[in-house]
């Protein structure tokens, strides 16, 4: 199981190319254009009314002199609408000497903004990644020492006790791989949400709980297990949105979102263990059918 977290976390981390790629290529194009460019006076000499997705914005035409004595009119694009112009204010343009109409507003937020944001969109996914592929191992390890351990000690309770009637075999078969396997996405689907899927972490536990609910009841269990816990996590999460009026909500939703992460790994360890996982602090939205929810070791 953790190879599968060091291939998913590499796979995830090397999505990352893709942001970081056009990053880099908005830089690298900021600084060509920079090498090239001319810095004049311009006058917001009017504005252009562009319409898109059922909305309209008012696009700033600067007028400028080039070097060649052209009376030059260009509206910049959507950067120029993140400032306040009025008719006849003054405003410091670059432009291409070979290529006027290719001009931007001398600022840190034309200039650089873009490749900024796509290089912190790149650190998303790179990060999730190097968590999956470093840390979760790490945490699986100690789920199963600790798993271990606690068998070890029932193991020498046991031993110490005698006359104790064997379980019949065959009452509660073990769960198999298909069967674990099913559980084990019963929990993973919901980090989908991490990836940037709306509700993904009510659909993926969801779909599988329905699909399997009639049919498994291990499955079903960490089914419904893992969508109370989503939803739980889902409200707790729009209170604490609330909350972040009074600052207190971005703590709440730093610490929700970790906690959120590392109980569904380890809730994912005791699925592909064939074992039951009980998540704390859930409302239980989806009723439990009735069966016991110890699973056999």
């Amino acid at each position: 199981m953790t190879r599968a977290f060091r291939i998913a976390g590499i796979l995830i981390a090397f999505t990352a190319l893709v942001p970081f790629g056009v990053g880099y290529y908005l830089y690298r194009s900021t600084e060509s254009f920079l090498e090239e460019a001319v810095r004049v006076e311009a006058v917001v000499s009017g504005f252009e009314k562009r319409t898109a997705d059922g909305g309209s914005k008012h696009y700033p035409i600067f007028t400028f002199e080039d070097r060649r004595g052209t009376i030059q009119s260009i509206t910049p694009g959507f950067m120029s609408t993140f400032f306040d112009y009025k008719i006849g204010d003054t405003v410091s343009l670059l432009y291409e000497p070979q290529k006027p109409h290719n001009a931007r507003i001398d600022s840190w937020i034309t200039l650089w903004l873009a490749s900024l944001v796509a290089g912190v969109i790149g650190l998303i996914p790179l990060t999730l990644g190097l968590i999956i592929a470093l840390v979760l191992p790490l945490i699986v390890g100690e789920v199963n020492r600790m798993g271990q351990e606690t068998g070890n000690d029932q193991d020498k309770r046991l031993s110490m006790k005698e006359n104790i009637p064997a379980e019949p075999a065959g009452t509660n078969p073990a769960p198999t791989r298909e069967e674990r396997n099913w559980a084990l996405f019963a929990h993973l689907t919901s980090l989908s949400l991490f990836l940037g899927i709306p509700f993904g972490n009510i659909l993926g536990p969801l779909i599988i709980w329905l699909l399997k609910k009639d049919q498994n009841p291990f499955i079903a269990r960490h089914g419904r297990e893992s969508l109370n816990f989503q939803l739980s996590v889902t409200l707790y999460g729009i209170v604490s949105a609330f909350l972040c009026l009074v600052l207190i909500g971005f703590v709440l939703l730093a610490a929700l979102g970790i906690a959120n992460f590392v109980l569904v790994i380890m809730a994912a360890v005791k699925a592909d263990r064939g074992e039951s996982f009980r998540y704390p602090l859930t409302i239980r939205f989806v009723n439990d059918d009735g069966r016991s929810l110890r699973e056999p070791q």
